[in-house]
């Protein structure tokens, strides 16, 4: 609210106390500035809602508030018209994005809680990547939700071209304005790939023998790979951890092998 606002705002502030205490009651000058005060922060609109909020509810409607009770009655109206979804549907959705083809519409902070439980869930623990996302997207919701920022909805577009533009008219049939140049005419209108993505022209047979330094860098690669896999595992009751570094170990192996038949080969 702003400084104009004050006389509408003392006014309804004093028709609800004097409803509510059938005329008993009604705050001073000092009292209705320490009430501006606490409430100066929201828009005009959102306190005229939170104030009747309050004298509509039946649980609430009985008794003369504080502040923090409209405070909370506003809270609550901006959560109800927030278009961002709950926590447990976020997550649903983030989840598409392991898929290249899928295209998922989500808000900002879906996409950048993902990012952090992304990294999580590709060391296998899917229950330690739920409850990181959960953990950042609901602190973000809270910042966003108390600056009463507008959801901005965003399209990653995958490869499937037909999936993509039904995922975007499902979004604008659920009401998700998303972000310009990702309707779903704009996706059915892209061209479709009228050229291969060029390969090596050389043959690996002609391509010329591996430099010395290149050759000394694989050899160096490979040594690092496979001193990682002999070095023993760290002691630890916890199975996870267990199953985490045997996945690692696997990795190491196998890259390892792919390094060593070319290094065998240039070398003989």
């Amino acid at each position: 609210m702003t400084n104009a606002d004050f006389e509408e705002f003392t006014t309804r502030l004093r028709a609800m106390f004097a409803l509510l205490s059938h005329g008993r009651y009604t705050p001073d000058a000092d009292a209705c500035g320490l009430w501006f005060k606490v409430l100066e922060p929201y828009p005009m609109a959102a306190v005229v809602a939170g104030l009747d909020a309050h004298v509509r509810a039946p649980e609430t409607g009985r008794t003369l508030p504080i502040p923090g009770d409209i405070v909370t009655k506003i809270d609550g109206i901006v959560a109800r018209n927030d278009s961002r979804p709950s926590p447990e549907e976020a997550w649903a959705i983030a989840l598409q994005a392991r898929d290249e083809a899928s295209t998922v519409v989500w808000t900002d902070e879906i996409a950048q809680a993902w990012d952090v439980a992304r990294r999580v869930l590709e060391l296998g623990d899917e229950v330690g990547a739920r409850m990181a996302f959960r953990e950042v997207y609901a602190r973000q919701l809270e910042v966003v939700r108390r600056d009463r920022v507008p959801a901005k909805w965003q399209a990653s577009i995958g490869t499937d071209k037909a999936q993509a533009a039904e995922a975007l008219r499902l979004a604008a049939a659920q009401g998700r304005t998303l972000l310009a140049g990702t309707a779903a005419e704009d996706v059915l209108s892209l061209p479709a790939p009228n050229a291969s993505i060029p390969l090596l022209s050389a043959a690996p047979d002609d391509a010329g023998p591996v430099p010395a330094a290149k050759l000394a860098a694989l050899q160096a690669i490979r040594e690092r790979l496979l001193a990682r896999m002999t070095a023993p595992a760290v002691a630890s009751d916890d199975a996870r951890a267990k199953r985490v570094t045997a996945e690692l170990r696997g990795r190491a192996r196998r890259a390892a092998d792919a390094y060593a038949v070319p290094v065998r080969e240039e070398t003989r």
